[in-house]
């Protein structure tokens, strides 16, 4: 017990105080906004007013609980865990294609007897940490200008699917906000990473030309980039007028 209570100690010596201040703060300040975003979805799904309160209450205490559980486990570790991880979020999102169900036009849930999961919010933890690893991996040869361009370009060109496989399969679920954020966190990441300044514009010029391409076939088989339902989110006209018709997230958002 005495060796637990010593680990607990030295973990919250180390911590960025501040940090850690701003972010309870953050997460109380959204949970006590989520009555009023809330209030008019609760009525559309005839539930108390507190409901997704409480609700959103369990998950902050189930994050809390496997916070700490996370904070005992050497970051060296994840070198072992998170590439398996990565599979099988991957291997998930594949799996939704076909058998996902369907949530406000996302085919991005999965459904356990009532109890909903979007495999979609874990990859995003889990793509961070592995493309940390691949960078960590590659470091060297990233860095070294005397390794063979054929080499740092088969890395590159590695690192460029990691970066985007993800995001595409979240796009082909329909979920286009999603897909967005991570698209613009792995780019962050990769405007970070140990990439010669030279490489790193070749990569963003295929980047470029390989987004339009995906844009243009999208449109070409499809006839159209966007779905129905993502387009009735442009909608600002009295959206809370439309509520149960496409305009709920808009609602929501001039709510909060």
């Amino acid at each position: 017990m005495k060796v637990i209570l010593n680990k607990i100690k030295n973990v919250i010596n180390n911590m960025d105080k501040t940090l850690l201040i701003v972010t309870i703060f953050l997460f109380l300040f959204g949970l006590f906004n989520i009555v009023t975003a809330s209030s008019r979805e609760a009525i559309s799904n005839e539930v108390t007013l507190y409901y997704y309160f409480y609700r959103h209450l369990t998950m902050l205490g189930i994050g809390f609980f496997l916070s700490i559980i996370i904070i005992f486990i050497k970051t060296k570790k994840y070198k072992i865990v998170i590439p398996f991880f990565y599979v099988g979020i991957s291997g998930l999102l594949i799996y939704l294609l076909t058998y996902g169900a369907y949530h406000k036009g996302a085919k991005n849930w999965i459904d356990f007897g009532g109890i909903k999961l979007q495999p979609s919010e874990f990859a995003k933890i889990i793509s961070i940490i592995f493309l940390s690893i691949v960078f960590e991996f590659f470091y060297k040869k990233l860095k070294n200008k005397k390794t063979p361009n054929s080499t740092r370009y088969y890395i590159i060109g590695f690192i460029l699917i990691v970066l985007v496989f993800i995001p595409i399969l979240i796009y082909k679920q329909k979920d286009f906000g999603t897909m967005l954020i991570m698209l613009t966190i792995n780019f962050i990441m990769f405007l970070a990473s140990p990439l010669l300044k030279s490489d790193k514009f070749k990569s963003m010029l295929v980047f470029i030309f390989g987004g339009l391409l995906f844009v243009v076939m999208t449109v070409m088989v499809n006839g159209k980039f966007f779905t129905n339902e993502q387009m009735e989110r442009f909608d600002y006209f009295n959206p809370c007028t439309k509520y149960e018709e496409g305009g709920y997230q808009v609602c929501n958002a001039f709510i909060a």
